[in-house]
């Protein structure tokens, strides 16, 4: 072999080596449906919920929304012939309790949007809260009311003091909801629960409930079989719970201790029954009014477990994890009836395991997040959003089946999304939201519960909702390559020794976020795609490869996710080569032939040859009775190459002969044929030769002489 050298290939454009730092787009307009129909909506929302405002049958999407950073308001949106529309805004005010305006709602304050029902008609409250949690100036409450083209807020007095927690709950079974203010969690231990009564000019107060224990959980539903929601608390620490109902207009209060050996807690209520989690069982409890509650099913050999409700009423079923398991969002999901009747079991959606499993992996590595992109976990709401229709888990949804058992439907994981409710015709369409939105229980009063860049709202139809289709997401790899088939999710790959680049292409409006080793980086994609950059990091000696450990989660609006995770190396040394060169004998051709580093590619004289999976190659070339150099390349996937040449020769490589000994044998050849070819003299008869004295002679010509 001659003379090697070796040279580092670059793509054609050099990677610039940026630092991840997350990229957050805001988009300045409402995006038109897309070929699904999936609608993303300007703007990130602070409180969200649907209902039917107009009396029109189809539930219209409200909202609250900052409003380019001079405060809040209201909106509300509709379905009709050209997509989703703005049926109207409205400003949302500070006002005290004596109704004077104190000014725009700002970033600093909280909200909350829920459903009030009066005289069995729902409506839409907006609250508004501002100043300590103590102080007991600062709670605005609105009514939402739809006009022909437009919407207004309509202040609504009220008593009480500033609430952390807000619902609206039918105590006492008229068909008119109450409003439930409470602060369990506010103070040194001391909880409170405040009641509010509208009667037609404020909601005012007729129960305020202490307790010094702290209110624990708050429950509302019916759990005593009388007509009206019951508020159940707790349990506290001592296993007491607490229930709050009316008996002929007026408030009666019930103390239950639970005989249980530790602290459990209320999974949920389900068809009027406490579902109650212990430390190793399941457990469900009926408590009839007057009486202390009685337990019809359990079910042991059980950690903490964990019981999501599917369904309303008798036909209610109970989805249930095992949290011994370290990974217990994947444990095994087991659905059970209302009596622990094991039913089965269901399987998860291997995309959105795959999903749970990167980001829980990253959230536990203490690295920032700026989103929530977990898939999503948690009831099902229908058209009324304190109705579950199912419960979610891990790309597939349990319902109620009609004879008893249960039903398993595929639905989209619903990366970093929370559903709100069905919307528009034929509730043909769920509202989504990257923020919490409290599904189901109370609407939180606070400040931060979603910050910014959360609550981005999406519409999607159901029907495209409850199917097991991937994101309408590619990812394209520069200067890298993968070199084979994924292992447990992770796939083998060669990057550039700067760095590697994704080209990510997805619906506008989906989100990207991608680790480096050192950073995460999120980008949402307004256009059709856009570039991540992957740059290496410094190595102590500039010729030593370097790890790559590196994944990618992109969602689409509509929440389906791509979840890609990588391992392997920045290459930055030049794959290994050795060559030879040998002349076919007697032929016009020579056979270059060696072995070469794994995945790399030779190019043999211009022309791409084959390796097998050894690393060995062979290939022909032309060869001339002259030397004739041939350039052998190496190439890795990635762009570093190694060159070397070697020579050869034809019909047959007389280079290699023996030539000392050859010139040798030549020389006695010669000297031998000299030998045996030069003239000797003899006699001739009838020669004179004279007297002996030297005379002139002739010329004689030495052909004659040599040719006689």
């Amino acid at each position: 072999m001659q003379g090697g050298h070796a040279r580092r290939g670059f793509a054609a454009a050099l990677l610039p080596a940026l630092a991840l730092a997350a990229t957050i787009v805001t988009p300045g307009t409402t995006r038109a449906a897309d070929e699904l129909g999936t609608q993303v909506l300007d703007g990130e929302a602070r409180a969200a919920t649907v209902a039917d405002l107009d009396g029109d049958g189809a539930n219209e999407l409200i909202r609250v929304v900052d409003e380019d950073g001079t405060g809040r308001v209201v909106e509300a949106w509709q379905s009709g012939d050209d997509g989703w529309t703005r049926l109207g805004r409205a400003a949302l005010r500070r006002l005290d309790k004596s109704g004077v305006d104190q000014g725009r709602v700002g970033g600093e304050d909280a909200n909350a949007v829920i459903v009030w029902r009066l005289e069995g008609r729902p409506r839409v409250l907006v609250l508004a809260r501002w100043g300590s949690p103590a102080a007991d100036c600062c709670l605005s409450v609105f009514e939402l009311v739809a006009r022909p083209g437009s919407i207004e807020l309509e202040p609504r007095r009220a008593e009480g003091d500033a609430a952390l927690l807000v619902q609206a709950v039918d105590v006492d079974g008229d068909g008119s909801d109450e409003l439930i203010l409470s602060q369990p969690f506010f103070g040194d231990g001391l909880g409170e629960i405040e009641v509010l009564r509208w009667d037609g000019d404020a909601f005012r107060s007729v129960l305020v409930e202490d307790d010094p224990d702290g209110l624990g959980q708050i429950y509302a539903a019916d759990t005593d079989g009388v007509a009206g929601d019951d508020l159940v608390l707790g349990p506290t620490a001592a296993g007491d719970l607490r229930r709050i109902s009316w008996v002929d207009g007026q408030p009666s209060v019930e103390v239950a201790s639970l005989d249980f050996d530790q602290q459990g807690y209320i999974s949920g209520i389900a068809d009027g029954a406490l579902v109650m989690t212990l430390p190793d069982e399941l457990r469900i409890l009926r408590w009839p009014r007057g009486e202390q509650p009685a337990t019809i099913a359990t079910r042991d050999g059980l950690d903490y477990p964990y019981a999501g409700i599917a369904g309303t009423g008798s036909r209610a079923v109970l989805a249930v994890q095992d949290s011994s398991d370290p990974r217990s969002i994947l444990a095994p999901l087991t659905v059970y009836d209302l009596e622990l009747r094991e039913l089965g079991e269901m399987t998860p959606a291997p995309t959105a395991v795959r999903l749970a499993e990167v980001f829980d992996q990253q959230s536990a590595s203490s690295r920032a997040w700026q989103r929530w992109l977990h898939p999503y976990i948690g009831p099902i709401p229908g058209a009324d959003p304190r109705a579950t229709e199912g419960y979610a888990w891990l790309g597939t949804m349990v319902s109620p089946g009609d004879d008893g058992g249960y039903v398993v439907t595929p639905i989209a994981p619903m990366a970093g999304l929370w559903p709100i409710g069905r919307v528009g015709p034929d509730d043909g369409w769920m509202a989504l939201s990257s923020g919490y939105v409290s599904v189901g229980g109370p609407a939180t009063l606070y400040g931060g519960v979603a910050s910014s860049r959360f609550g981005r709202t999406t519409l999607v139809p159901v029907d495209h909702l409850l199917q097991a289709v991937d994101a309408a997401a590619t990812i394209e790899l520069r200067n890298a390559a993968e070199v084979g088939e994924p292992v447990d999710g992770v796939t083998p790959l060669l990057a550039h020794g700067d760095g590697f680049g994704l080209v990510i292409t997805a619906p506008p409006g989906s989100w990207a976020a991608a680790w480096n080793q050192r950073t995460v980086n999120e980008v949402t994609i307004e256009e059709a795609s856009t570039l991540l950059d992957f740059p290496a990091p410094r190595p102590g000696n500039e010729d030593e490869n370097q790890p790559v450990d590196a994944w990618v989660i992109v969602a689409s609006p509509d929440g389906r996710a791509v979840v890609s995770e990588w391992e392997g190396s920045f290459v930055r040394t030049p794959p290994a080569l050795t060559v030879a060169g040998r002349t076919d004998g007697l032929s016009f051709s020579a056979t270059v032939e060696g072995t070469v580093g794994q995945h790399a590619q030779v190019i043999v004289d211009g022309l791409p040859v084959a390796v097998d999976r050894s690393g060995r190659f062979r290939a022909s070339v032309g060869a001339w009775p002259w030397p004739h150099g041939v350039e052998i390349i190496a190439r890795d996937l990635v762009g570093n190459e190694v060159v070397d040449r070697v020579e050869v020769v034809g019909p047959f490589d007389y280079r290699g002969l023996p030539w000392a000994a050859l010139l040798v044998a030549a020389t006695v050849a010669a000297g031998a044929t000299m030998f045996v070819r030069i003239p000797r003299l003899r006699t001739v008869n009838g020669l004179d030769l004279g007297d002996g004295r030297l005379e002139e002679l002739d010329p004689i010509d030495a052909a004659d002489v040599l040719g006689r």
